[in-house]
């Protein structure tokens, strides 16, 4: 991570938000609440996201998905 990177932050991904995984599938079924997430960088367009509720815990969302 580079020094005056502004990753990780914490952040909230947004109900009905699709998930996907690191080849781009999207993953059945959308984020059914919002929470609380750790964005750990960018995957092309898209965010690279951990969260204890996923499984699997690290999974990659579009940009307007997160509330920063």
């Amino acid at each position: 991570v580079a020094k005056n990177s502004i990753y990780p932050f914490n952040a909230t991904i947004k109900i009905g938000s699709k998930l996907y995984n690191q080849s781009g599938y999207k993953y059945p079924g959308d984020c059914k609440a919002n929470r609380s997430v750790i964005v750990q960088g960018e995957a092309g367009d898209r965010y690279r996201i951990y969260c204890d509720a996923f499984n699997p815990k690290v999974v990659y969302c579009d940009r307007n998905s997160i509330i920063r």
